[in-house]
């Protein structure tokens, strides 16, 4: 994978053919040391999930699982 931001990654290779959805679907843990899960949808398909100690952190490990996935699969030709 690139060094780029994984957001910035999944958003470039998407180039706008795709809707891209962030979701927070739990956050655990005592509230001085949350941790967050969250989904990231590409025109309503779950294409990754993670998890970090804050939202942000979530997403960008939800959207580096993305590329992953995206990659792997060469999916983001048929977006």
């Amino acid at each position: 994978m690139s060094t780029a931001a994984p957001k910035v990654l999944l958003h470039n290779r998407c180039k706008g053919r795709a809707k891209i959805e962030y979701t927070i679907t739990s956050k655990q843990g005592p509230g001085h040391q949350p941790t967050f899960t969250c989904e990231v949808q590409i025109n309503g398909t779950t294409w990754g999930t993670g998890s970090g100690a804050s939202k942000d952190a979530a997403e960008t490990d939800a959207a580096a699982a993305a590329v992953r996935y995206g990659d792997e699969r060469g999916a983001f030709g048929t977006l």
